[in-house]
């Protein structure tokens, strides 16, 4: 069955592999070179591989035989965070699981609705899944979560 927006070649890659965790999300990725030429195999093909001959994701940078590769666009940027957010919800959005669109909240909301909203997302993350948790990967769960609705979120941005 495939999912409306996403590619099938994706849709079964994710079936039998998963994504990056999601502090992963929103850092530059490197992929070697080699991985990009040519035809592979998509069962033993990483992921990052897949995503840039999938056009996900974009060459930014060369150096050596490695390949920095990050989203190309807002578009990709917005629905690679929605897949993200798929997987930590266990294959529901977060309108499935209660939490309401996070920019309108943040538009017309108070503190204390966009707090309950967050509670709302938090509570049906699986945190099992993620055998290394630290504060850095709830900020990487607040991150996808606000850049699924297209928000250009940034976390820990020195000045």
């Amino acid at each position: 069955m495939k999912a409306v927006g996403k590619p099938a070649v994706l849709v079964k890659y994710l079936q039998s592999h998963s994504l990056r965790s999601p502090e992963d999300y929103g850092k530059e990725k490197s992929v070697a070179l080699n991985a990009l030429s040519g035809s592979s195999d998509v069962e033993n093909l990483s992921d990052v591989g897949l995503l840039t001959q999938a056009g996900y994701l974009t060459i930014k940078r060369i150096q050596g035989t490695t390949a920095f590769v990050d989203y190309p666009n807002l578009e990709v940027r917005t629905a690679m965070a929605q897949l993200y957010l798929e997987q930590m919800l266990n294959g529901r959005t977060a309108e499935q699981v209660g939490a309401g669109y996070i920019a309108n909240i943040l538009a017309s909301g108070t503190a204390e609705s966009v707090y309950h909203d967050l509670n709302r997302f938090l509570r049906e993350v699986d945190y099992a899944a993620y055998v290394d948790f630290k504060e850095s990967t709830l900020q990487s769960f607040i991150h996808i979560y606000c850049a699924g609705a297209g928000l250009r979120a940034k976390t820990e941005v020195r000045n």
